[in-house]
């Protein structure tokens, strides 16, 4: 997950339209691999996810205690329908939920006034992809979303990799992608250059090889941990095949932005 394309392209929405938080909520957290990047930077962050198992591994593995975290169904009444946010968010999830117009008004009661909200990877039902959910297509997306910034999401990914503005687009343009991800709020910034921020481990952060590498033939290479996991991700992945120590500065950086090295969780 700290790797993944779909992860980076998250990153790279929150950060293409970042503006000063203080506290965020987060629909469908899973783990919690967002809400570490909000806790480490000083917000106060609440996840929500319909897996207590999830939110079991969030508490003990990745977020600690200083995270506030709900069970419950978003189809059912929400326990923080009375709580207000800057940011609320709902990553790779949001095709999974029913019925989406409905729980998207709840989000949006959630975000207070001047705040916003990001949804990211939500898959396109008229595309090929790996998810069983109840994806959207993009005149349903522009309903959704009438004043909303639309991207491919995996635009999102390579303008994290190039350190550049990712580039927005109309729903009618994007109607073959994979997936879309979409910001909305008053005043919403054009999006900026990704240059820091959200999308690099914060200063002092302990680098490590990423995981997905094993050592074979004297040398350390991808090895995928299933056949699905590489047909998902193989063509997106921004890691390289090889991986090769960085000697200086400039090719750690290189490393660390492409998620060859990786910022894991401290128990992880």
């Amino acid at each position: 997950r700290w790797s993944d394309p779909t992860f980076l392209a998250g990153l790279a929405l929150l950060e293409a339209h970042w503006r000063p938080t203080g506290s965020v909520f987060e629909l469908a957290c899973g783990i919690g691999h967002f809400g570490r990047e909000f806790l480490r930077r000083g917000m106060g962050y609440a996840g929500s996810d319909v897996v207590f198992a999830k939110l079991w591994l969030a508490r003990w593995w990745v977020l600690g205690a200083s995270a506030h975290l709900v069970c419950f169904d978003a189809a059912g009444p929400w326990p923080v329908a009375d709580e207000r946010f800057d940011l609320a968010l709902c990553q790779d999830a949001f095709y999974f939920l029913e019925p989406k117009p409905a729980i998207l008004e709840t989000l949006r009661t959630l975000v207070s006034p001047q705040g916003w909200l990001a949804f990211g990877h939500v898959h396109n039902r008229d595309a090929e992809n790996f998810s069983a959910g109840a994806g959207v297509g993009a005149e349903e997306l522009a309903a959704l979303f009438p004043g909303g910034t639309v991207y491919d999401d995996a635009e999102l990914t390579r303008a994290l990799v190039e350190s550049r503005a990712p580039r927005p687009q109309m729903p009618q343009f994007l109607n073959r992608v994979e997936a879309f991800s979409v910001a909305e709020g008053p005043g919403l910034a054009s999006p900026r250059a990704l240059t820091g921020g959200l999308v690099l481990p914060p200063a002092g952060a302990v680098l490590r090889r990423n995981p997905l590498y094993a050592w074979r033939d004297h040398e350390w290479r991808i090895a995928w941990p299933s056949e699905r996991y590489r047909e998902e991700y193989q063509a997106r992945a921004t890691y390289p095949d090889r991986y090769d120590e960085p000697v200086t500065p400039r090719a750690e950086a290189a490393a660390v932005r492409c998620r060859a090295l990786v910022d894991l969780p401290e128990r992880w």
